[in-house]
């Protein structure tokens, strides 16, 4: 067995494990009735908006992700979208995020974008993120007191990281002859030419936002998809007739982004119900509302993303790489 598959099992294993440890931590004591009650009290209107808002969301992303592949030449919005919608269905279900892989697995199938570039850009996408969701982080634990120890350590910790990796990822494009010239020294052919190809690759990954058009295009779209999480969370908290501040909403977004970062779940089982319950009750909502709260709001995700993403799935299984590429600029 390959020491890939030994890393796959150890890390499958420690995202079950972790899972029901924080099950059970979140589930214990929970005063079932109220809860069934809770559900109970759903409005359907708003529900129906915000699995609008999900599927708004997801198209958003997948624009973005669209801003980034432009090279060889940008695939077709639907096909990207459609690969977009295969990532998250395998985040959902496999550990360790393995939907990034399949995401551009998907999309190389049916494009013209090599398979290094897209990981560069996926990798783009986690750095822009995390420098976002840092930013954000420090804004608002600066104003809300009662913070658990284990947000506030880790907004210390990865706020400065992703500041450093943005930073890190706007210059990384002017490095390229250097780290070039570095290659250049090895002497296996075949080795040498497939670090070139992956380094390239990624260098461009980042490289593609130096265009101020695309740069700008970028950070609007993650800002207005970011909100629009925040707006999902507080549509949910109105059609399960709590109250909840927007800042209660963004800082229940940015634990859920800092929690991610740590070995995932999958689906994040249990890591969402476990920061619900940290977060949710410094602003007034009983454990019950929380893990009412997080319960539909993963659900729903998990449902949009299915009904999204198996037909995605279906239509990217069967087709040829063919026409999948467009020629705008």
């Amino acid at each position: 067995m390959s020491l890939r598959r030994h890393v796959n099992k150890i890390q499958s294993l420690i995202g079950i494990v972790l899972a029901i440890i924080l099950l059970y931590y979140v589930f214990r004591e929970v005063e079932w009735e109220k809860l069934k009650i809770h559900f109970t009290q759903l409005n359907p209107v708003w529900t129906s908006a915000a699995v609008i808002a999900i599927c708004l969301n997801f198209f958003l992303r997948s624009m973005r992700w669209q801003i980034l592949l432009v090279k060889p030449e940008r695939p077709r919005i639907i096909v990207t979208f459609a690969a977009n919608m295969i990532g998250y269905m395998g985040n959902n279900f496999l550990p360790a995020r393995a939907g990034e892989v399949l995401r551009c697995i998907y999309l190389g199938r049916h494009s013209f974008v090599g398979r290094s570039f897209s990981f560069a850009t996926v990798i783009t996408e986690r750095v822009y993120d995390t420098a976002f969701l840092g930013l954000a982080g420090v804004i608002v634990l600066a104003f809300i007191s009662g913070i658990p120890d284990w947000l506030t350590g880790s907004a210390k910790i990865l706020s400065p990281i992703a500041v450093a990796l943005f930073l890190f990822s706007l210059s990384l494009p002017w490095f390229e002859p250097a780290a070039m010239k570095l290659t250049a020294k090895i002497k296996r052919l075949k080795l040498r030419n497939r670090i070139e190809s992956m380094l390239s690759s990624g260098i461009d990954g980042f490289g593609v936002l130096k265009s101020p058009i695309r740069f700008l295009a970028y950070n609007l779209i993650t800002f207005i998809i970011w909100s629009l999480d925040v707006l999902i969370v507080l549509i949910l908290i109105k059609a399960l007739g709590f109250s909840l501040p927007v800042s209660g909403a963004i800082l229940l977004i940015v634990a859920l982004a800092f929690a991610s970062a740590a070995p995932s779940t999958p689906g994040y089982l249990g890591i969402y119900q476990f920061v619900a319950v940290e977060i949710l009750p410094i602003f007034g909502l009983s454990k019950e509302q929380a893990l009412a709260t997080i319960l539909v709001f993963q659900g729903l995700i998990y449902l949009t993303v299915v009904m999204l993403g198996l037909p995605s799935l279906l239509w990217l299984s069967s087709g040829n790489k063919t026409n999948a590429a467009t020629s705008e600029p």
